[in-house]
């Protein structure tokens, strides 16, 4: 089963850029503490011999002791410790000299210096914003203090004031250019880093565009086949048996699609699924889902054989929506990629308190870098037989998550691929016959509120053919009309219907005594609305007595009618 290699997996998450920021600003400290360090001990010997002032001296080691703790505080990684102790230190002697020697040394040349390593070294704004103004009040000070000298200049210095003042041109001179010799090298960095967010959007984009081309080609193809087929139909007068299994395979693989490009939304909003475990008969599930590949499976020469532990469990708690998807998408792999005329396998084992399903089959197999990769949505290499999207296994490795279990896989060039799926095993009590639905639904009066006239239609007629007796409304007007005129057993109510929601009818009727026991179940093509990160389990929790997800299959349709309406017909008969 071969994958590409993942196609939108951005080169750097954010906090690995905030890190990388990080050690450019600390090798930016701390190349200025080392020249700082050799300008403090350079200087400060030399206009101690010159001056003989010792504070001159003791002023300069104690500059370079900060330089060295500096370093080493950088060396631990306290980037913002030391960045502020940079800051404090060089205004602390830019401050400090320039108050003991006279205008004649510009030591508020600093002041260049200073503002510009503030803006560079400091990454949040309104650290910025504090230094630029601790440096502008310090060159206030500064020039106040040649005006009225509150802080006399040192005498001992002023034979030799123009050595130092050309020293502190030098000085400040250097250290400007290093300056902008750093910010040169972080206007690099950011232009790469332009460059890198600039590609990865590119590649996104490449890669939605990759996925809507194949959507739309396996949509269009499988639309086709039933298109055709109904042509066909339509003029021999007749529907074979084969013919309407490929068209229920066609229609489910473009369910199947959408199914899995909303379920990736939800896992990229961070939303929860709903996992609703009930009691399944694993029995039936098997053959249902072994009968429908098995049929895909033959189209290609295939063989879809499955392999069941002795004894198989007959019934266990599960969720059959979540499990439906995360097999049905693995054996549709498996189908695609696997090469005509070999087997695919089945393979089903349990312990006391696992079910594992291993999906084997006989492809070309994948080498360790494409099986790291596989698991990344949009990433697909296709193949002859249909082309891929990319998020089956994405959503079927975060669906196994919600159901508390793992998906894996494993393969090797040349000798195929397995797909492993394990799971709690919960085992349920068998379910008695009468807890199935055995009612006959003659006669009982469903209103439909559905505002589609063709999905309109299509249930009227699949519920007329249970010998129902079928309302319809399309109108909020036409709802509560026929409420208010008819004698309703159900109603079946799409979610979005026009200036009013399938969750307003399960408050209206829960909410007015003569209709209270209506049972409501709602049917919807969404899974995701606006600030309700999941419409099934909302509705249910108001009120709503089953969700359906469109399209609808009208056996299960039937199904839930049958389940709801004998617990409205034993509450009914309580308050008579």
């Amino acid at each position: 089963m071969a994958v590409s290699t993942p196609t939108n997996t951005p080169e750097l998450s954010l906090s690995k850029m905030e890190e990388v920021q990080q050690r450019s600003v600390a090798h930016i400290v701390t190349n200025i503490a080392i020249v700082t360090f050799g300008f403090a001990i350079l200087f400060g010997q030399i206009l101690y011999l010159m001056s003989g002032d010792r504070s001159i001296l003791i002023a300069a080691l104690i500059e370079a002791f900060l330089c060295v703790a500096i370093i080493a505080v950088n060396e631990k990684e306290n980037y913002r410790t030391a960045v502020l102790l940079t800051f404090i230190t060089h205004c602390s002697s830019t401050f400090y000299f320039g108050l003991m020697f006279t205008s004649n040394v510009p030591v508020d040349t600093m002041i260049i210096f200073l503002g510009g390593i503030a803006c560079l070294i400091f990454q949040r704004l309104v650290d910025r914003i504090f230094a630029v103004a601790l440096v502008a009040l310090l060159t206030l000070t500064l020039e106040y203090n040649y005006l009225v000298q509150f802080a006399p200049a040192n005498t001992n210095t002023q034979p030799i004031e123009n050595s130092i003042r050309y020293m502190v041109i030098g000085t400040v001179g250097f250290l400007t250019i290093m300056m902008l010799y750093f910010y040169s090298r972080q206007i690099r960095m950011w232009k790469r880093k332009a460059s890198d967010q600039l590609n990865q959007v590119e590649t996104s984009k490449n890669a939605v565009v990759k996925y809507v081309m194949e959507t739309s080609h396996q949509a269009r193809n499988d639309l086709n086949v039933v298109y055709g087929i109904i042509q066909h139909d339509l003029q021999a007068g007749a529907a074979p048996m084969q013919h309407m299994q490929i068209m229920c395979n066609g229609i489910r693989a473009v369910i199947d699609q959408s199914n899995n490009y909303l379920n990736w939304a939800k896992v990229e909003k961070g939303l929860a699924f709903s996992i609703n475990f009930e009691p399944m008969n694993f029995h039936d599930w098997m053959n249902n889902i072994v009968g429908r590949f098995r049929f895909l499976a033959e189209s290609r020469s295939l063989i879809l054989h499955l392999i069941l532990p002795a004894p198989a469990p007959a019934w266990i708690m599960m969720d059959k929506i979540a499990l439906d998807t995360i097999i049905s998408n693995l054996l549709t792999n498996a189908i695609k990629y696997t090469l005509a005329d070999t087997i695919i396998k089945l393979k089903i084992e349990t312990t006391d308190d696992e079910i594992h399903f291993f999906i084997i089959d006989q492809g070309k197999g994948m080498d360790k870098e494409k099986l790291v990769s596989i698991f990344e949505p949009f990433t697909s290499e296709g193949s002859s037989f249909l082309p891929s999207t990319g998020l089956g296994l994405p959503v079927s490795k975060e669906m196994a998550h919600a159901l508390g279990g793992e998906l894996t896989a494993y393969s090797s060039i040349g000798m195929g691929s397995t797909f492993r799926v394990t799971l709690p095993l919960m085992l349920a009590a068998p379910q008695k016959a009468g807890s199935q639905p055995t009612r006959n639904l003659s006669d009982l009066h469903v209103l439909v509120a559905e505002d589609d006239p063709m999905q309109q239609k299509v249930i009227k007629m699949n519920l007329e053919q249970q010998r129902m007796i079928v309302h319809t409304a399309n109108s909020k007007d036409e709802f509560l009309n026929s409420l208010h005129s008819q004698k309703i057993d159900v109603v079946v109510a799409d979610y979005q219907l026009p200036g009013f929601t399938g969750l307003d009818i399960v408050n209206w009727i829960s909410n007015t005594p003569d209709w209270k026991n209506i049972p409501v179940i709602i049917t919807s093509g969404e899974t995701l609305s606006g600030d309700r990160s999941d419409i099934r389990e909302y509705a249910l929790s108001i009120g709503a007595a089953r969700f359906l997800s469109k399209p609808l299959d009208f056996k299960q349709l039937a199904d839930a009618i049958a389940n709801v309406i004998e617990p409205a017909e034993k509450t009914m008969s309580h308050t008579v």
